[in-house]
């Protein structure tokens, strides 16, 4: 799960479809929510991860694409802590 985890945080790639993919997408939401409540400002993030969570389809695989552009800006774990 970790080489999954520091690709994402890398670069961007995703796991193929299914549940390894979906736990990195979770773990990058974790650490977006645990910067929230730090106050670091991630609402633009939470808005992609929401989207996420609400989708199906095409517009589901949309949401995974947003949150692919920029995943240098995601928080690693360690700013989380």
């Amino acid at each position: 799960m970790a080489p999954a985890l520091t690709s994402f945080r890398a670069s961007g790639e995703l796991p193929d479809v299914g549940l390894k993919r979906d736990a990195v997408l979770a773990d990058a939401e974790l650490v977006c929510l645990l910067q929230n409540r730090r106050g670091v400002e991630v609402s633009d993030l939470m808005v992609l991860f929401d989207e996420l969570a609400v989708t199906h389809g095409e517009a589901h695989e949309a949401a995974v694409a947003a949150v692919q552009i920029g995943p240098r800006r995601l928080p690693t774990v360690r700013d989380a802590a």
